[in-house]
């Protein structure tokens, strides 16, 4: 009998870790969180980090967008970027 293969990381200890942001433009995925950091799904780079309602970039330092609820928007336009959904 095999064992029972390990939960993902977002049901583990039955606390929700991750979350994934999505595009507002195509609604796809395009990042996901541990903890407050924020890596891309296409490669798995560090992406960004989340802190005190902002999304800050982690090549750079500045801030991408700034939350409100569950999205994100631009700092410039104030236009909506990135919603979370949460698995």
């Amino acid at each position: 009998m095999r064992p029972a293969p390990a939960p993902p990381p977002s049901t583990r200890s039955g606390i929700s870790t991750r979350r994934f942001l999505c595009r507002v433009e195509d609604h796809r995925v395009f990042a996901y969180t541990r903890g407050h950091d924020v890596y891309r799904c296409a490669d798995h780079s560090s992406y960004a980090h989340m802190r005190d309602g902002r999304l800050i970039s982690a090549r750079s330092g500045e801030p991408i967008a700034y939350q409100i609820g569950s999205m994100f928007y631009d700092p410039d336009t104030h236009r909506p970027l990135y919603y979370i959904n949460e698995h």
